[in-house]
């Protein structure tokens, strides 16, 4: 997390007491979504196990929460807006460990 912190400098906004990104899901943008694909990609290039161990997390994470995702569980993305509040708060998405 410092390394991260360090490159990202204000652009982070994890703090003491924040939680949310870290729990459940939270809107990223295609070009995110971009980097995280390069990334992971490039990750099993360096270290396959790993990028394996990351893929079942995500495989787990959907089994886990798919029914209580507020958005398409298929693709991703996220429903916007007071409706997809009221149908999955943030509070009724279970912690991943």
């Amino acid at each position: 997390m410092a390394d991260a912190a360090r490159k990202s400098g204000g652009w982070l906004v994890c703090r003491p007491g924040c939680y949310q990104c870290c729990i459940g899901p939270f809107p990223i943008s295609r070009l995110d979504a971009l980097r995280l694909r390069e990334g992971l990609v490039e990750l099993g290039r360096l270290d396959a196990p790993r990028a394996q161990r990351v893929r079942q997390r995500a495989r787990d994470y959907l089994a886990r929460c798919g029914p209580e995702f507020p958005g398409d569980p298929v693709t991703g993305a996220l429903q916007e807006g007071g409706e997809a509040r009221k149908q999955a708060p943030a509070t009724s998405m279970p912690r991943v460990p």
